[in-house]
Parts: structure tokens; sequence; C-alpha cells
């Protein structure tokens, strides 16, 4: 087991000494400072109609410690492709807001070739990267962001409402299901 799986193991299995956030697109995150986090994704536990298209407010790494994840990515195009909303949003623990109003952008998806990354891969993204993550419930990331914060955006069809991914402070008994299952899923070493 490598160092990092160990360090991530005893976190899970101590997860009620740290305080967690829990975001609406499915994921348990621990903020480990220096901008590192944990992400333990879990699909109960997404918002019902989230907007998942979005991009990051800085450039990140993500090492996938256990389990599998799936990067989709979109690209602006002036085609025939689906017409989306695009607005900034206002980040943070427990804020999320839309800023300005929203325009209207042509999203072509690449989903005939979507990047997956298992346990030991990595995987960049920089703040104009339009994307929506899809991990395996369990999975485990370590994130790493770098950069100068800049505004985030977030992206839905023109045919539905935005979906609010808005944070909140992670309750000990999801803290402990989260945990336990990506503990009884990934870590049978």
């Amino acid at each position: 087991m490598t160092e990092k799986k160990i360090l991530v193991k005893f976190i899970l299995k101590n997860s009620n000494r740290f305080m967690w956030t829990l975001h609406g697109l499915g994921m348990l995150r621990l903020d480990l400072g220096d901008g590192y986090r944990l992400n333990v994704w879990n699909s109960e536990y997404k918002t019902p109609n989230v907007s998942e298209i979005h991009t990051h407010p800085w450039n990140l790494t993500s090492t996938i410690i256990v389990g599998v994840m799936r990067n989709h990515r979109y690209y602006a195009s002036p085609s025939k492709d689906p017409i989306y909303n695009q607005q900034v949003v206002g980040c943070g623990c427990e804020v999320s807001e839309l800023k300005g109003t929203p325009v209207q952008i042509r999203l072509f998806n690449t989903s005939l070739s979507v990047p997956t990354y298992e346990a030991g891969e990595t995987y960049d993204l920089t703040v104009t990267q339009i994307h929506r993550a899809d991990a395996d419930d369990g999975t485990v990331t370590l994130m790493r962001k770098t950069g100068e914060p800049v505004d985030a955006k977030v992206f839905w069809s023109k045919e539905t409402k935005w979906g609010d991914a808005k944070p909140c402070i992670a309750t000990p008994a999801q803290v402990k299901y989260i945990t336990q299952h990506s503990l009884d899923t990934w870590f049978n070493d």
C-alpha cells in the first residue's frame, strides 16, 4: 500500500476527528491546508437536479488514491451543439451564489472519449477547462489547487433551471456513512 493510501485510510478510519463539508456534487471534502483537499465521492449525496458542469477558480492537480474517476470535458462550440446557460458562481463553504446574468453558450461534450483515471493516476485542470466529474462511489481523490483564484463558472441546459451544489457542514452520520462505504469498497487490503 502506498504512503498516500495509508494516510488516507487512517483519515477515513478516524473521520470523526475532522471537520468535513458535503457538496451537492456528491462529494465529502476535507481541507488539509497548503491548497490540498481530500475528496470522498458518493452519488447518494448529489443534490437533485444539480448543475454539474463547471470550471474551477484555480488550477488543480488531482490524484486518485482509490477508485475510479471520469472527467467529462466540454468545449465552447460555434456549431449546432446544445445551448447552455453560463454564469459566474461565488464558491466557498456555505456559500454558492450566481453573479451577474447568464449568457448562452454552445458546448461540445467530448463524451466519445472520456478520460478515466484509476488509483495512482493524476490529472490536471486549468481554470478555463469546462468539465463534469463522475466518480465511482467511495472513490477518494487528493486535490491540490494552485495559482491565483479567478471567477468560477457553472453551466446548465437552457431547458432547465440552475441546480445549486452549495456546500454545507457534514453531519457526523453523513461522514461516517460515506467514509465507511469507501473503506468497505476500496480498502480491503
